[in-house]
């Protein structure tokens, strides 16, 4: 595998400029989807908690090197993409030695073993569908996962033929371990390996494939290890969920997908991050049918030219072999993913030179992939243009209706975002409809529209999550009443106070129907205390509070006591209920949250800090806390640690006019007029007038 031909440096370095090429208008596209959960609200990778006592958990190597991305990088999408592309192109090395290896045992007339292997690797590199495990930075799993794989495969064709036995299996089932820890797909490496030597190595001789049974002892065995491993794992976590197809169900589905895979890898167009895959539930469906045939056929076609065309033997047979993790029986919840393809790609991409057949062919080819994946990028680059061409192309599915109506949301375009709504409810049915309901309450809420939140909310009960959808319902019940008191006097104080009234109690109902729904979410509780206090009526209930402190002590008493101390400003005594309910549960980040505003009201700056971390360590999107640590390191003389949690609120909660305005202050106090200017640009162009930010720009100059 030593790099010794000029021909051999010029195609590596033609690859690394064709693949950076392809995804440099890549490099900013921002977290979609799964890396909200995997990454930006992931605890364990703002904290490192990867990096020790966690290997042996599935996915644990995907999960440090996010972690070493936010220690190096933050949260700046750039050095998580650079990272995504720099796997991907050491992949497509990987696929240039395996090729070239490969047709150099085959004796491939066309081209030279450099050429064939040069546009097998580009085609690997190039092609449009490998842009979403590529661009979609959770879909690193894949690229890990597939690094390792192509690695043992790699050094299993370069081992010599008379020594494969126990050494290169152990050597080959530490890359096999290594994989685990990306991605469990890596389980059908063995299989792989298997049909490698036997088209390649054993040229379908099963005397010369018996030969290397101390090789496959070891995998034998490692292979029941693993497979035990990953059943327990499984077991440990799994949740029934109705929602998912049976075995059955699954398998007849995935006839139909991996039909439109093999479409997908010809014919790169269409491309779709969320497909709406219509479920087959019966044998007597045409498609499945015909699907079946097709599949069958293919799998025939590659026993039957295993020596004739052994490389499209290898690619037919590999690309069955490595898609059956995620597409035989297994129910998964979405049935169809392009970057399921990344590893499938590998093999399928040696039959590239093998059917192109001209080096010109095979050129024009990679060059209108290589634009296609600079298109299929472009798209990915804005997230409102991603939602878009999802909505455009599955127009029934409520997911990405909710993900764009989010996007305007975070933009400040009500507008767009209340329209993308209402055309998913117009549009999707069953439980995503209630959900896109609950986004339109969220709207209108945002919004000052609480009348319309009411409606829209109480419209959505029937969704997937109605505890908190009651809790914004009493969010909205009790901005209603805030709005009723501070409003024009539209009828006699009477009417008003009676309707404040009412309002006030199904706010709180809604509060308390939330939370004894989900007794988990502390924010109904808090929200239930809130409304109770400004209602006026609790001096009896603290006093039952406090016999029932006298008791015993639970969380939720000390927690309520705490917080009526704390509305009534009285914080040495808050700040002591929440300490002893602290002892209770230290897993609330409210909990942290009102504490550490109370350890702040009394001047104990150094426990309000660690409080805020506490509350942020539980929920790194947790904008208020980053606000008030802000705030606290502020008074404290930290502007560094100011500057930067305000500027995770500023990422968190684009257009926050206090965390913008202090961030301006920082760089003025800092002597940083430059620095000041973009977020005082931002204040004055939703807010001209403002007079603050407007005295602010005059300092720092035009």
């Amino acid at each position: 595998m030593t790099v010794r031909r000029p021909t051999t440096l010029i195609w590596l370095v033609l690859l690394f400029i064709a693949g950076t090429l392809a995804y440099l208008n890549s490099l900013n596209a921002p977290f979609v989807f799964d890396d909200g959960l995997s990454i930006e609200r992931n605890p364990g990778v703002r904290l490192g908690n990867y990096y020790s006592g966690s290997w042996l958990w599935p996915r644990s190597l995907l999960f440090i090197t996010f972690s070493l991305n936010h220690r190096f990088g933050g949260m700046d999408v750039r050095g998580y993409h650079m990272v995504n592309l720099l796997l991907h192109l050491l992949a497509g090395i990987l696929v240039f030695f395996l090729a070239r290896r490969t047709f150099t045992r085959i004796g491939f007339s066309l081209f030279s073993p450099d050429w064939a292997a040069g546009l097998s690797a580009a085609f690997f590199v190039l092609h449009p569908v490998q842009t979403e495990s590529v661009t979609y930075i959770s879909s690193r799993s894949e690229l890990l996962s597939t690094l390792f794989y192509a690695s043992a495969l790699v050094v299993f064709s370069y081992w010599p033929e008379e020594k494969i036995g126990f050494l290169s299996a152990l050597t080959i089932a530490v890359l096999f371990a290594l994989g685990l820890g990306a991605k469990e797909t890596i389980i059908s490496l063995p299989l792989s390996l298997l049909l490698y030597d036997f088209i390649f190595i054993a040229r379908g001789n099963a005397r010369v494939l018996l030969k290397h049974w101390r090789f496959y002892a070891v995998f034998i065995s490692l292979g029941l290890v693993g497979s035990v491993y990953l059943l327990r794992q499984w077991l440990q976590f799994f949740q029934p969920d109705p929602q998912l197809l049976s075995p059955l169900q699954y398998l007849l589905t995935q006839t139909r997908v991996i039909v439109r895979y093999i479409r997908i890898l010809f014919i790169p167009i269409s491309l779709n991050l969320d497909y709406d895959f219509r479920p087959s539930t019966t044998f007597i469906d045409a498609e499945v049918i015909l699907c079946s045939v097709i599949l069958a056929a293919l799998i025939v076609m590659g026993l039957y030219w295993r020596r004739l065309y052994p490389i499209l033997a290898f690619g037919i047979l590999w690309f069955f072999v490595t898609l059956a993790p995620t597409s035989s029986v297994v129910p998964i919840q979405d049935v169809i993913f392009e970057h399921r393809l990344y590893l499938p790609l590998v093999g399928v991409c040696l039959m590239f030179p093998v059917l192109s057949r001209r080096k010109s062919v095979a050129c024009v080819i990679l060059g209108l992939l290589l634009i296609g994946t600079v298109f299929r990028n472009y798209t990915w680059a804005d997230e409102i243009r991603l939602y878009n061409d999802i909505v455009e192309k599955s127009p029934m599915k409520a997911r990405a209706y909710n993900a764009l109506t989010l996007a305007y949301m975070k933009r400040g375009q009500i507008t767009q975002a209340e329209t993308t709504a209402k055309l998913g409810i117009a549009n999707v049915s069953g439980t995503g409809r209630y959900d896109l309901y609950a986004v339109l309450g969220n709207i209108y809420l945002q919004s000052g529209r609480y009348d319309d939140a009411i409606m829209a909310y109480t419209n959505s009960l029937g969704g997937q999550d109605p505890a908190l959808v009651y809790n914004n319902l009493g969010l909205a019940y009790l901005y209603s009443s805030q709005q009723l008191q501070a409003g024009p006097a539209i009828m006699s104080d009477a009417d008003r106070r009676a309707l404040t009234v009412k309002l006030l109690k199904q706010a709180e109902n809604a509060f308390m129907e939330s939370y004894h729904r989900d007794p988990s979410n502390l924010t109904s509780l808090d929200s239930y205390i809130n409304v109770r206090h400004e209602e006026g009526s609790v001096e009896q209930w603290r006093l039952q509070l406090t016999a029932e402190v006298a008791q015993k002590e639970n969380f939720e008493t000390l927690y309520s006591l705490g917080k009526l101390a704390w509305l009534d400003r009285d914080y040495n005594q808050a700040a002591s209920y929440f300490e002893r309910a602290l002892h209770l549960n230290s897993d609330e980040k409210l909990l942290h949250y009102n504490y550490a505003y109370a350890l702040d009201q009394i001047h104990h700056s150094r426990e309000a800090i660690a409080q805020y971390l506490e509350a942020i360590r539980h929920d790194p999107t947790f904008w208020q806390a980053h606000f008030n640590i802000a705030l606290v390191y502020w008074a404290t003389g930290d502007l560094k640690q100011a500057v930067n949690h305000l500027q995770e609120v500023d990422r968190l909660n684009p257009g926050y006019k206090p965390a913008l305005l202090i961030l301006a202050k920082l760089f003025i106090q800092q002597n940083e007029p430059l620095q000041a200017r973009p977020y005082l640009q931002e204040i004055l162009k939703s807010d001209p007038q403002n007079s603050e930010a407007i005295n602010l720009w005059q300092r720092v100059g035009s």
